[in-house]
């Protein structure tokens, strides 16, 4: 589960966000909600969150203001900005993803499973669940032979193969 803080000084952008999230990213969970920079700083210091969703243009601390106030913790950022001109500076900023309002729901899944994958992405417990249930499915082995031709490789099954005859240095399949 990925612990996330949103921050916006956008009341409708927190709760678009936020209803977005609970239905299409089920893994994470939303710890605070912040509406503005200056809130956003003392969530961040009250959960150390692993990842933040972070307006930039906002009244009193912008939100490259908030990565300044809070580099001492350790979590990953997704910008969610409704200006493009800032995207050169928020990877400068070491941003995971940067995405433009309204935000497409396909984006932010793909930049939610960035974070995802960068954490390493399952649980112990769930790869261990799921190397056992692949050691107790039957796995179907393959009996089919491969056969080279020219510069790649033909798979048959060796029931669809008549006979084979030589032929110098090849052998011709029937």
């Amino acid at each position: 589960m990925i612990n996330a803080i949103i921050i916006d000084d956008e009341k409708n952008a927190l709760e678009v966000l936020e209803m977005q999230l609970n239905q299409y990213c089920e893994n994470v969970h939303i710890v605070a909600k912040a509406n503005g920079g200056i809130k956003g700083i003392e969530a961040i210091k009250k959960y150390s969150p692993d990842l933040v969703f972070l307006d930039i243009e906002m009244p009193h601390k912008n939100g490259f203001d908030v990565l300044t106030e809070t580099k001492q913790y350790n979590y990953d950022v997704i910008f969610t900005t409704a200006y493009d001109q800032f995207a050169i500076k928020a990877f400068k900023y070491s941003a995971i993803d940067y995405l433009l309002k309204p935000i497409d729901i396909i984006e932010l899944q793909q930049a939610v499973d960035k974070i995802k994958n960068k954490q390493g992405g399952n649980s112990l417990d769930e790869k261990i669940k799921a190397l056992f249930y692949q050691l107790q499915t039957p796995q179907k082995l393959t009996n089919k032979i491969a056969l080279p031709i020219g510069d790649s490789m033909q798979f048959m099954e060796p029931d669809e193969i008549i006979r084979c005859e030589s032929d110098s240095n090849y052998t011709h399949i029937f």
